[in-house]
């Protein structure tokens, strides 16, 4: 279980689906449905797979931050890092994690 307990409660509650696993992903904790990562733990800020146009939405609404984890300007496009929220933290991480979740699934 990861050490930040906002992630770790999100991760639990993913978990009650029999099809997410918890699993670690570029050395971070991670939930994937079917093997394939849509939620990570990374520095403290939650990783999301949205899809492009979505990240770029939310880039564009200041809502996140393009996820380049070689930090060698290689963003990764279907990525976007979430920084921890002062209020409402688990509900917004918990909102967009499920948002993830679909979109990952609607690639099988």
């Amino acid at each position: 279980m990861p050490e930040n307990a906002l992630f770790a409660s999100i991760v639990e509650r993913l978990a009650n689906d029999p099809q997410v696993q918890l699993s670690n992903w570029f050395g971070f904790p991670c939930a994937k449905l079917d093997g394939k990562p849509f939620a990570a733990l990374y520095n403290e800020s939650i990783v999301l797979k949205l899809g492009q146009s979505r990240v770029q939405k939310m880039l564009k609404a200041k809502e996140g931050k393009k996820f380049d984890p070689s930090g060698m300007g290689r963003p990764m496009k279907e990525w976007v890092v979430i920084e921890p929220p002062e209020s409402v933290a688990r509900e917004r991480w918990l909102a967009l994690a499920e948002e993830a979740k679909v979109f990952v699934a609607s690639l099988s």
